[in-house]
C-alpha cells in the first residue's frame, strides 16, 4: 500500500485515518457505489467511492469500515463531493481504531487518475498471464460474428477460461442457437448496478433451482444495458486474468452489439414509418406503396387484418417496458409468419396479419406472447382487433376499425382480452357521428335530465348495469343487491324525470345511447 501513495493521483491525495495500517497487500482497485459494498469484494481491494449510496444511511457508514476490514480489503479513498466536503467522524475513529487507511481524495481529482496508474503497478508485480491475453484477444478480434457467429465466438473463449460461460443479450436477434432456459434473467436492480459499475461484478444468480456465485461481466451500449457474460465458477486460480480477458471480450461484443442494434432500428423504423404511411395518409402514394410493399409481400387481392395493443391503465410503465422488449416482441412476433407487419409508438403495437396467416388460433398467439414479453402488463393490456378486409385500402380500414374495438375495450373496462370491431354492435354508429349537435340532444335529454335529480349518479349505474344485462329485471337486481321492486321504481323514476317510456323501442334506444355516449365520456 504504501508505495502505491507514490503513483500519480494518490500522491496528491491525504490519508486521513488508519496510517498504521498502510502496510496492508493490495492486488486490485475497484470504484464501489452501491449499499453493502462489502459483499462483492474478494479482499485485498483499494476502494474508490463518493458514499453515495449510503450518504443518508447513518447506520451503514458507521459499521462500513468495520465490514470492509473483516473481508479484508486494504484502504478506503473517499471523495466527499456527497458529504459536505467532509469525512464522517464515524469512518475516522473506525479507521483508526482498525488500522484501515482511510484516504480522502481531492475534487480536482478523478478516480481514473488514481485507477490507471495504481493497475499498472499492480499488473506489472502480478501472475497475469498477459501472453495468454494477448494470444486470446487476437483470435477472437478474428472472428467474423457476422459469418462464425456468437456460439464459435464465445466456445473459442471457453479455450481460454476453463470455466462455464453463458451469453445473455437484450437484442434477441443477435444470438442463436441455446438460450439457457435454466437460467433466470437478472433483476431490474442487478442491471442498475452493472451500469454504474461498468466492470465484472460479483453477484448471485439462480440456475434451475440453484442459487450460485457467479461473476457478470455487462455489454453496454450507449449507456444502456444489452446484454452479459457469466461465469459460472469464478472463485479460482487466475481469477484476475480471467476478468482482464472477460472485460476485453465484452468490449469487442459492445461494438458488435452496437452494430446490430444501429441496423434492427432502422429496419423497425422503416417498418413503422411504411405502416404509418398506409393507415394514417390521407393521399397514399401509391408508387412508394409499390416498392416499399414488396418486402412484405403486400397485395391488392389479399385480405388483411390489423391489431392494436396498448396499456391505458398505466402508459409510462408501458412505454417504458415497450421500449426495453421491442426486438423481442418484433422476432417473437414474426417468427409465426415473416410477413406480419410490426409498428411501433411511444405507446402501442400496431400489427397487420394478411389473410394468408389467418388460419387457427393466430391472435391468441400473439395474445401469449404479449402476456409472456410483457409480463408487468399481462392483466391490464388492451388489444382491439378489426375486420378482414382486402388490399391497402382494407388494411387502412382495418387500422381505424381496431382504434374503435381500442375504444370501447377501455370504456368497458376489457383488460387482458381481445376486443374485435365486430362486437362493437349499435356502437359503431356512435362512433362514426362522433360528437354530432344530435347525439348531444340525445344526450341531454336522457343522462343529463337523470343526473339533475339528487340520486341521479345511482339511477345512470342502475341505467348502464340494466343495459349490460340484456334488460333482464332479476340480473340487473342481483347484480346491484336490490329487490325487483326497486328496480322498477328507478326504471320509473328515470321515465318520469325524461318523459320517455321502457316500453317504446324508440325511447328504449333513446336510453341506450345516452349510456354510450355517458360511457365515452366518462373513459375520456
Amino acid at each position: 500500500m504504501k508505495t502505491l501513495l507514490n503513483t500519480e493521483g494518490l500522491a496528491k491525495c491525504n490519508v486521513v485515518a488508519g496510517e498504521k495500517g498502510l502496510d496492508r497487500y493490495v492486488k486490485n482497485i475497484t470504484i464501489m457505489e452501491v449499499p453493502e459494498v462489502s459483499k462483492w469484494l474478494k479482499g485485498n481491494e483499494i476502494i474508490l467511492t463518493s458514499l453515495y449510496a449510503i450518504k443518508d444511511d447513518e447506520h451503514a457508514i458507521a459499521n462500513l469500515i468495520y465490514e470492509l476490514d473483516r473481508v479484508n480489503a486494504s484502504a478506503l479513498a473517499i471523495k466527499t463531493v456527497y458529504l459536505d466536503n467532509k469525512i464522517p467522524e464515524s469512518i475516522i475513529r473506525s479507521g483508526n481504531a482498525l488500522n484501515f487507511p482511510i484516504i480522502l481524495i481531492p475534487k480536482e481529482i478523478k478516480y481514473l487518475d488514481i485507477m490507471s496508474p495504481v493497475l499498472n503497478l499492480i499488473m506489472n508485480d502480478s501472475s497475469i498471464d498477459y501472453k495468454k491475453i494477448e494470444l486470446a484477444m487476437k483470435m477472437l478480434n478474428e472472428i467474423s460474428l457476422e459469418v462464425e457467429g456468437y456460439e464459435y465466438f464465445m466456445n473459442t473463449l471457453k479455450r481460454f477460461i476453463d470455466f462455464d460461460l453463458t451469453i445473455e443479450s437484450e437484442i434477441s436477434y443477435v444470438l442463436t442457437g441455446d438460450n439457457h432456459y435454466d437460467i433466470q434473467p437478472i433483476t431490474e436492480e442487478q442491471i442498475q448496478e452493472l451500469l454504474i459499475i461498468k466492470k465484472p461484478v460479483p453477484m448471485q444468480r439462480n440456475r434451475q433451482v440453484h442459487s450460485l456465485e457467479t461473476v457478470i461481466s455487462p455489454i453496454i451500449v450507449d449507456g444502456k444495458y444489452y446484454g452479459n457474460i457469466t461465469s459460472w465458477a469464478p472463485y479460482r486460480e487466475h481469477l484476475e486474468s480471467d476478468i482482464l480477458l472477460l472485460e476485453k471480450a465484452v468490449s469487442i461484443l459492445s461494438f458488435e452489439f452496437l452494430k446490430k442494434k444501429v441496423r434492427i432500428d432502422i429496419e423497425q423504423q422503416y417498418e413503422s414509418d411504411f405502416f404509418k404511411e398506409i393507415v394514417y395518409s390521407e393521399s397514399l402514394n401509391q408508387r412508394n406503396i409499390e416498392i416499399w410493399g414488396k418486402k412484405y409481400n403486400l397485395s391488392t387481392t389479399i385480405g388483411y387484418q390489423c391489431l392494436i395493443i396498448t396499456n391505458y391503465k398505466n402508459i409510462d410503465a408501458f412505454r417504458k417496458d415497450l421500449e426495453r422488449n421491442k426486438y423481442r416482441l418484433s422476432e417473437a412476433i414474426k417468427k409465426i409468419h415473416h410477413y406480419i407487419i410490426v409498428a411501433f409508438t411511444q405507446e402501442s403495437i400496431s400489427i397487420a396479419l394478411p389473410k394468408t396467416i389467418l388460419e387457427g388460433d393466430i391472435l391468441d398467439k400473439i395474445q401469449e406472447l404479449l402476456k409472456k414479453l410483457l409480463i408487468h402488463h399481462s392483466s391490464s393490456i388492451v388489444i382491439g382487433v378489426g375486420q378482414e378486409l382486402k388490399g391497402i385500402v382494407g388494411m387502412k380500414k382495418s387500422f381505424k376499425q381496431a382504434e374503435k374495438a381500442l375504444q370501447l375495450a377501455n370504456q368497458t373496462n376489457r383488460l387482458g382480452i381481445i376486443t374485435h370491431y365486430d362486437e362493437i354492435g349499435t356502437r359503431r354508429l356512435i362512433f362514426e357521428l362522433g360528437s354530432s349537435e344530435e347525439l348531444l340532444n340525445i344526450y341531454n335529454e336522457t343522462i343529463l335530465m337523470i343526473l339533475d335529480d339528487e340520486k341521479g349518479f345511482e339511477l345512470v349505474k342502475t341505467l348502464e348495469c340494466y343495459f349490460n344485462h340484456d334488460e333482464s329485471l332479476k340480473i340487473t337486481s342481483d347484480c346491484l343487491y336490490i329487490h325487483v321492486n326497486t328496480l322498477k321504481y328507478r326504471l320509473k323514476r328515470m321515465e318520469e324525470l325524461t318523459g320517455l317510456s321502457f316500453k317504446r323501442v324508440d325511447d328504449r334506444t333513446m336510453f341506450y345511447i345516452g349510456c354510450i355516449i355517458h360511457e365515452s365520456r366518462q373513459s375520456m
